[in-house]
């Protein structure tokens, strides 16, 4: 997107290069609001953002509605809202507080000055204070209109142009051009200056390392500071020293000064060091005494041992020297040079002139200030050098003198034409040196006017010259040697890496003045920096002066990098700057934004309007922005009475004028002749540049740079720029003004910043390693050969305990750009990408997903040759070798698949092991909480996400520090053994795991040992440490798991000593195989250690005993079944898991499943379109099945939960069982289409089928269709049929008769040759009704009497409300065939889709709107029956003759009581007369949250009450299912169910782990739609419920039909479910449901079944005095011989336990052979009699020999 600008181009609005100019607007924006708008305009802004607001309010409230917004709309709403109304309380707030600041300050300002003017006699010091005053409250006053004239119009026009062109069209822009002019001079310069702030210039100013290559130029080498160095690799070796001296060579004699300057002491230390080899016998010293110490005494310092930041204190000559050799060879003559005789005593003049033989006068003595008058500098820097040379002359000896490279006044060079080692050409007929000389002395004009006509910048430079001159013109008489040094730096080796002396001077000086001050004027343009470290300096010196040769070729010598050179070597201002404010806000002195703005208001700006490098221009900036505010607060600190502190400022006042001091060096280039040519191999420009900052920012901090805290409620955050009305977001700014980073790098910076320093103390960086990590792969970049054409990547790999591991790297890279790192492609699993929001952000991170186990990914080589082949010299990417986190903080055994495949994606790499290392993890109770020892629970959700940032909000989490270091790194290539290579890695990871107080106590008080003895051993073991304990503390550890967890953090150092290789491995993968010796602390830790490893496999061995004792085979037990019984009296977990794996291991034992055999071949055809499953309920073509590991998805275009991943459905039944699913394996899946099913051969004789033929037209002897036909839907029925080897008997034949004659023929046919016929509806029941009778119960033959031919409406009376149907019609067709007339049944069971009209008759059937249709026995009206003695029998209409039905008779017994639940005992339902309604007008769904189950029951009874005017349908979910149709929901959770998650939880109180929910369906007339709404409503208010909208309830309702799907799939698994259901009274539901939950968990504990019971239930029909309740029971059939057969057993006890808590034997399910024997218990003798006696009347013969309920004798079917 682009706009105009004011001067006519385009302006690019595009995302993220200019989005720090959006802040910018911001900014001034802010300004414009607080100075130019009325509270009028600002109450209409308001206005504005509360409409915005409610706006937003209203969509947010849709969403939680059906009405479809779409995500991105509402986040856009929210966010943008909740910027809008922080901007406006930002402003509102600030004018505010500026309003009464300033009204009070004018008040006492008035006080003050109202009286002194009021005096008859005021003194003028009075008069000046009454000014004073009273022009400081005018000005707050009218500090509007100084505000106004400060920006100027030209500011006002430029912003409202920009806001304009941001947000209107072009045509608006070109408007506004108009509106705004300057009027005033001021304004216009003003207006000028910063209209150059234009969008593009500032958004670049902000990010002057914006590329990766000016980055990686621009990266600081912080490890370097502070270290010594190999001479010989540093530029000493470019000067080698002179041989050693001859052994005959008489002693040499040196006599020097300035040895306790920069230069001169390191000088001195260098001639120290090396004494014998140049046979050095003698060093005088000419010092003065200072500060009250004596010459001798200032030498004492330099043996006293200075603290180092980065290494040992280090002493300047106690390194080198003994004192007692010291002073032997040194003597200090205590005097002036510019004193009558040196200022010497008697003794120490004798003592110098008595010095004889070799003697050299070296003169390193000089005042480097450039702004002494004349005449000081020429008594400084000319005649303390004559009178030294003079003295060398007196002795004999030779002199060497140090100058200054800058002594060729305003000569301006070139790189052709260098300032050359001659003297600067000075006319001497016009001015003579030793008259200028003079001049200077007596003070005369001509030095002045030669200084001007030579265009010297001081009188330093100036005096040099001079001073050279006349030491050249007596050097025929005294051998002399000038040396003439350029800026001299810090040392690059010696003593030490960037060594500066006792105080800052030139170059470190500048340094620690951009650090301390940044708005001051700065001309730092683009020019090379003459600068030149100071050993250096001194080696150069040594070789020169103890040089072989007698009489040089040459005696002045600029010791400088000459031209020729490497660019490398060299760096500039502009660079120089630059760094220091990098320096400056990585060490946390300053935020970034505040240092880049600063530098480009203060530096580059004032360097750009002063390109010609004019001094009285910059002077003329100095002034107003540096001079004049310095000198303003000291005269207001001194009016204001604040003597002391305008003393203290007083003292700057030098360094205040330094900028322009070093305009002269800046402004433009300078290049020299001489020896020093510097390699790139040798001097690394960037590097010393850091060395200067770094030195620079010593004197101002004394403390160690090896770190740095980038994070955390203890980093330091600075204001940006205190005078700004408008408090700025300085997160935000920072983020913005950062160099490197997309959009979504930025947004999570920023937001990583709050969260840190809301969950951290502080987040370190060890820069050193880092420094020394980018040191290392620069050199291995720079030395790869060119052709081969091979990129080098650098494979970042952290330790991985926390989520948190994912962006804090890329954080690292982000916020200190400085190391040079590149952001990470961060390499994710694929389940990561499914996290709402954290997805999302995670890809806009750079991060790649892939699949993780499985084997090779294909696609990974193609994702990382992608990224390879984007980066020119290498891709940086992060890669977690352990896989997925430690939960334990352990050492996991790595992953090497991405290595492989990153190895064959081509080129060269490099794996840098890096340690992040936490005092707490945020998942760490969370981890400690889980209770499995398999794959543990995902990633979650948006709602855990939501719910942990409520936490960090409120306070509750703290994690105390966090660190993260690197390690040495390693090659990797394809010829790199890849095991080895990441066993190395985690060695080097291990080693920079930081330990603090905070393990220590948790490890000390699991191992039962003393803190002091884990500190002493973690010592021994080489651990680091974090200094100190951390405040705040991070919140302990709350169990015994979680303390291991902690603990684990540094136990790892002990695993070598540990004798179990099994223990030591699972403590650390990768641990060494060899240990080195042990300190007997070491060995006591490691003691206590194996003794709590032993007692944990103790407690393993104690659960199998267990359990083997209760009938399982120990060699068949799982790890998960041994966990369930394991006793917390043993070691918790993460100990716990591994003893159970090592004692199961030992056994024999690896976890082994039972898996089915899969048939090879071509895949099954696809279904038809109402094909049912065979072997699982429901459709062929729905079905559910995993996409990704553990992704759930329901296969399905039928409903609507079809096709939606659901992630948390595995972690979801894992949790609640207590177990681990392994999904990679099936161990009972239903067959194939093709598996070839084995069971009996059909009884019929060809006989036989002969004459069935004759009677029914359809006959089917398939075996599975036989099966199908002899089972229902029951857990034990679907198993039956999955096992394949069916042993049970089915029926040998199903017949489908299509008409009542074939129905009657088929039982006359029956009676003839001795059939047994059991009808079929749908084959839905769950209570074994199909089951058939044991050849030893019933030796007949057995039909199968299938009714779905008998399918038809016969008829519908619209105006009586009946219909006469066929009993074989299923729900779904009655459903649809009834809507062609406007009625409805309004009966519909789970079963619906499948069940028939005959089958709900047969077992009294209820469905879910029972409500307002009733139950099958308040539908049916009449029924026809087919029985086997009688013919047929109906009753009150003959079928065929009449349309009509009674709704009530008094005629005795009615025959459809007798056919409703007679479960096909006593004929074949042909068709029923049922009653219909009109279809309702308004049917809509709702839903209720209850806080609890008994708050729940409450509700339902109370709506019970409502009679007619409750809703159709109403159902109670206790909370595990609840939770469980969260997670059937779909989908990773996404915003808008977060946030909906939270307004539940957080807003009104619900407890995720207690709430329940009612879903409901209600369906009328309007107004009786809006009475049942009314009713709920009230109902809820009255029990604290919240109603949850009509999504909900609609999803509820319709989740009924696929969650039957569900137990299917569970099974494929080994997970055994089923439901069962019963009648209670309201008195007695709560403690019958209670009951049953705890006898089934107390049964399934009892028989030793892994994990635990998972039983749920819920409240499905209302009837005034109670309601059926469903339970819900799963299990882990694991280790089960008969899983089937032990969960029937369980329910068995549920069902008695539900009797004696007062429930029925069932309310729908029916009895068939599955609860006989219950009914058999609760059913009189008389009546079970009068049953039977019933069916030998209306079946003599028993051809309907289903032997259901009590018709069986309390028998049943076998299997």
């Amino acid at each position: 997107m682009v706009a105009l600008r004011s001067d006519g181009g385009e302006m690019d609005l595009s995302v993220p290069e200019n989005i720090a100019a959006f802040f910018e607007i911001y900014k001034v924006y802010g300004k414009f609001l607080e100075y130019y708008s009325t509270r009028a305009k600002e109450a209409f802004i308001a206005g504005l953002i509360v409409v915005q607001a409610c706006v937003a309010g209203a969509f947010l409230v849709m969403s939680f509605t059906s009405v479809q917004i779409p995500l991105a709309v509402i986040a856009y709403i929210i966010l943008d809202t909740a910027l809008a109304l922080w901007m406006v309380f930002d402003i509102l707030k600030s004018s505010a507080q500026i309003n009464d600041r300033d009204k009070q300050l004018r008040t006492a300002c008035m006080k003050i000055s109202a009286p002194l003017l009021l005096l008859p006699d005021p003194s003028a010091s009075q008069l000046r204070q009454a000014r004073a005053f009273g022009a400081i409250a005018s000005y707050l006053e009218h500090e509007s209109v100084i505000s106004a004239n400060l920006f100027g119009a030209r500011i006002t026009k430029e912003l409202a142009v920009r806001v304009v062109a941001h947000f209107f069209s072009p045509r608006a822009f070109l408007r506004i051009q108009g509106w705004f002019g300057t009027t005033s001079r001021a304004m216009r310069f003003l207006g000028s200056f910063w209209s150059s702030l234009k969008m593009r210039s500032l958004a670049s100013s902000l990010r002057p390392f914006g590329n990766r290559r000016s980055t990686r130029e621009m990266r600081l080498y912080w490890g370097s500071y502070g270290k010594t160095s190999d001479p010989a690799s540093s530029p000493l070796a470019l000067l080698p020293l002179p041989p050693p001296a001859s052994p005959d060579a008489p002693p040499r004699t040196l006599i020097m000064t300035g040895t306790t300057g920069f230069v001169g002491s390191l000088l001195l230390r260098d001639i120290l060091e090396h004494r014998r080899r140049f046979n050095v016998g003698k060093i005088l010293l000419l010092s003065r005494p200072k500060r009250g110490k004596t010459a001798a005494s200032r030498y004492d310092a330099f043996f006293d041992p200075t603290p180092m930041p980065n290494a040992d204190p280090f002493s300047l000559l106690g390194d080198v020297i003994s004192r007692e050799e010291f002073q032997n060879i040194v003597t200090v003559l205590e005097g002036d040079v510019l004193e009558p005789g040196f200022g010497l005593s008697e003794a120490d003049s004798e003592l110098l002139a008595a010095q004889t033989g070799d003697i050299s006068v070296i003169h390193a003595a000089a005042a480097v200030s450039f702004t002494q008058p004349l005449v000081d500098a020429a008594a400084s820097n000319i005649t303390a050098a004559l009178k030294m040379q003079e003295l060398a002359k007196g002795l004999g000896g030779k002199y060497v003198h140090f100058s200054t490279a800058f002594v060729h006044g305003n000569n301006l060079t070139e790189a052709d034409a260098p300032l050359r080692e001659t003297l600067f050409n000075i006319d001497l007929a016009k001015h003579d040196p030793q008259k200028l000389y003079e001049s200077m002395v007596n003070g005369s004009g001509l030095a002045p006017e030669a200084q001007r006509a030579y265009g010297f910048p001081n009188t330093y430079c100036f005096s040099k010259c001079v001073c050279e001159h006349l030491l050249t013109a007596r050097s025929s008489e005294t051998p002399t040697l000038i040396l003439r040094p350029a800026i001299v730096g810090p040392s690059c080796a010696s003593p030490y890496r960037g060594w500066a002396g006792s105080r800052a001077s030139t170059l470190v000086a500048g340094a620690l003045l951009y650090l301390k001050s940044r708005m001051s004027a700065w001309h730092l343009p683009d020019n090379i920096v003459p600068v030149i470290p100071v050993d250096v300096v001194t080696r150069f010196a040594l070789v020169k002066i103890f040089a072989a040769e007698e009489t040089p070729e040459k005696n002045i010598f600029n010791v400088v990098w000459g031209v020729g050179s490497h660019p490398s070597a060299l760096f500039t201002w502009q660079r120089f700057s630059e760094m220091t404010i990098q320096l400056g806000a990585v060490s946390d002195m300053y935020s970034r934004f505040t240092g880049l703005l600063t530098q480009h208001l203060f530096t580059v700006l004032v360097t750009r309007q002063n390109v010609e490098g004019d001094l009285a221009k910059f002077m003329f900036y100095h002034r107003w922005i540096s001079r004049m505010p310095f000198e303003g607060k000291i005269k207001l600190l001194e009016l204001t009475g604040y003597s002391a502190a305008a003393a203290r400022l007083k003292k700057m006042d030098s360094f205040v004028d330094l900028p322009v001091l070093f305009f002269n060096f800046t402004r433009s280039n300078f290049y020299f002749q001489s020896d020093l040519v510097a390699p790139s191999h040798a001097f690394d420009g960037a590097e010393y540049m850091t060395l200067c900052g770094l030195a620079g920012k010593n004197f101002l901090e004394k403390t160690a740079f090896t770190h740095t805290t980038i994070a955390g409620s203890a980093h330091k955050t600075k204001e940006l720029i205190k005078d700004l009305p408008v408090p700025l977001p300085t997160d935000l700014l920072w983020a913005v003004s950062n160099p490197q980073g997309n959009i979504w790098i930025r947004l999570v910076g920023y937001i990583l910043t709050k969260i840190l320093r809301l969950t951290t103390t502080s987040v370190e960086v060890d820069l050193e390693s880092f420094s020394e990590l980018m040191v290392h792969i620069a050199d291995e970049r720079r030395i790869a050969p060119d052709g081969e054409g091979e990129r080098h990547h650098i494979i970042l790999a952290p330790t991985h305990r926390s989520l948190y591991d994912f962006l804090l790297l890329s954080y690292v890279c982000f916020t200190v750009p400085e190391l040079g790192m590149d952001l990470p492609h961060i390499c994710a699993a694929n389940d990561f990408a499914s996290l709402p929001i954290l997805g999302h952000v995670a890809a806009g991170c750079r991060a790649f997903f892939i699949r993780r186990g499985g084997g090779r990914d294909p696609a990974l080589k193609k994702s990382l040759e992608v990224i390879k082949t984007k980066s020119k010299s290498g891709a940086f990417l992060e890669v977690f070798v352990e896989g997925t986190r430690s939960r334990d903080r352990r050492f996991v055994r790595p992953k090497t698949g991405f290595l492989r495949s990153l190895v064959a994606s081509g080129g060269k790499h490099t794996l840098v092991p890096i340690s992040i290392s936490y005092e707490k993890t945020p998942e760490q109770a969370s981890f400690a909480g889980e209770n499995r020892i398999g794959p543990k629970s995902g990633l979650g959700g948006g709602d855990g996400l939501l719910d942990w940032v409520v936490k960090v909000v409120r306070g509750k989490v703290r994690l105390g520090r966090v660190r993260i270091a690197a390690s040495s790194p390693i090659a990797f290539s394809d010829k790199s053994n890849v095991e080895h290579s990441v066993r190395l890695l985690q060695q080097l990871q291990s080693k920079r795991v930081c330990v603090s107080a905070y393990h220590i106590a948790a490890a000390a008080q699991c191992l039962d040992i003393t803190p002091d003895l884990l500190t002493r051993a973690l010592g021994d073991a080489g651990a680091e440490m974090w200094e100190g304990a951390c405040s705040p503390p991070p919140t302990p550890p709350t169990t015994k798991s979680e303390s291991w967890s902690v603990a684990l953090q540094c136990l790892h150092h002990f695993a070598p000593l540990l004798e179990s290789p099994e223990w030591s491995s699972w403590l650390f993968a990768s641990a060494p195989s060899s240990a080195a010796p042990a300190s007997p602390a070491m060995t006591a830790v490691a003691n206590a250690l194996s003794a709590a490893f032993e007692n944990a496999e103790r407690g393993a061995q104690a659960a199998v005993d267990t359990l083997v004792g209760k009938g399982f085979n120990a060699c068949e037990l799982s790890a998960e079944h041994v966990l369930g019984y394991y006793d917390c009296a043993y070691p918790p977990a993460p100990l716990r898991n591994n003893g159970i794996k090592l004692v199961i291991g030992r056994l024999g034992n690896k976890a082994v499943e039972v898996v089915a055999e899969r048939e090879e071949g071509e895949e099954p055809p696809a279904p038809g379109p109402d094909e049912e499953a065979f072997g699982a309920w429901g459709f062929a073509d729905s079905k559910f099945v995993l996409t990704d590991k553990k992704t759930v998805m329901m296969q399905s275009s039928r409903y609507k939960i079809g096709g939606q991943p659901l992630p948390k459905l595995i972690p979801f039944l894992e949790e609640e069982l207590g177990v681990s699913i392994d999904v990679a394996h099936e161990k009972l899946p239903p067959p194939r289409p093709t598996t070839k099913m084995r069971v009996h051969a059909s009884a019929l004789v060809d006989a036989q089928r002969e004459r069935l033929s004759s009677v029914v037209a359809e006959i089917s002897y398939d075996d599975r269709v036989r099966i199908r036909h002899g089972f229902g839907h029951a857990q034990s029925d679907i198993a039956a049929i999955r096992a394949v080897d069916v042993t049970a008997r089915v029926p040998d034949a199903v017949c489908y008769p299509s008409n009542e004659t074939e129905c009657q023929g088929l039982i006359d046919l029956a009676r003839a040759v001795g059939l047994v016929l059991l009808p079929f509806g749908g084959g839905t029941n769950v209570a074994q009704m199909l089951l058939c009778p044991t050849h030893e119960q019933e030796p007949r033959p057995i039909i199968s009497v299938d009714m779905s031919r008998m399918c038809r409406v016969l008829w519908v009376d619209q105006v009586n409300g009946l219909a006469r149907v066929e009993a074989g019609i299923t729900g779904r067709a009655l459903n649809e065939a009834l809507l062609q007339y406007g009625v409805t049944m309004g009966h519909e069971p789970d079963s619906f889709e499948f069940s028939t009209l005959g089958g709900w008759v047969a077992t009294k059937a209820s469905g879910m709107k029972k409500n307002r249709y009733g139950n099958i026995e308040d539908i049916v009206r009449e029924v026809s029956v087919l029985s086997a003695g009688g013919g047929p029998l109906w009753q009150h209409h003959a079928p065929g003759t009449s349309r009509d039905a009674f709704g009530r008779v008094a005629c005795g017994v009615e025959l459809k009581d007798l056919v409703i639940g007679s479960e096909g005992n006593f004929g074949l339902i042909v068709d029923a007369t049922i009653r219909v309604s009109a279809l309702p007008a308004v049917s809509e769904f709702d839903s209720v949250l209850l806080h609890s189950w008994s708050d729940g029951v409450a509700f339902m009874r109370d709506l019970a009450g409502a009679g007619a005017n409750k809703p159709v349908s109403v159902r109670l979910v206790d909370n595990e299912q609840f939770r469980l149709g969260q997670v059937l929901k779909g989908g990773g959770g996404g915003v808008v169910s977060a946030l909906q998650k939270m307004l539940v939880t957080r807003g009104r109180g619900f407890e995720p782990k207690e709430m329940v929910a009612v879903t409901l369906k209600l369906e009328g007339s309007a107004d009786e739609v809006a009475l049942q709404k009314k009713n709920v409503k009230a109902s809820a208010r009255r029990f604290a419920g919240m109603v949850a909208g009509a999504s909900s309830g609609e999803a509820g309702y319709n989740l009924t039909y696929a969650i039957a799907y569900l137990r299917d799939f569970g099974l494929s698994f080994g997970l055994v479910a089923e439901s069962f259901e019963t009648f209670v009274n309201f008195s007695n539901l709560s403690v019958m449901v209670a009951g049953v939950k705890a006898a089934v968990r107390e049964e399934h504990r009892a028989r030793g079944i892994a994990g635990v019971a998972l039983v749920s239930a819920r409240v499905t029909q209302l009837y005034s005095e109670g309601a059926c309740v469903y339970f819900y029971y799963m299990m882990d059939g694991s280790g089960l011989k008969n899983p089937s057969a032990v969960f029937d057993e369980i329910e068995a006890t549920a069902r008695a336990t539900i009797l004696e808590l007062g429930g029925s034997v069932s309310h729908h399910h029916g009895i068939g052979k599955h609860r006989a024997r219950v009914l058999e218990e609760a059913s009189g003798a008389g009546f079970k009699e009068a049953v039977r006696a019933v069916k030998d009347s209306l079946d003599p013969g028993n051809v309907f020999g289903a032997r259901n309920g009590l018709c069986g004798g309390g028998g049943g079917g076998g299997q």
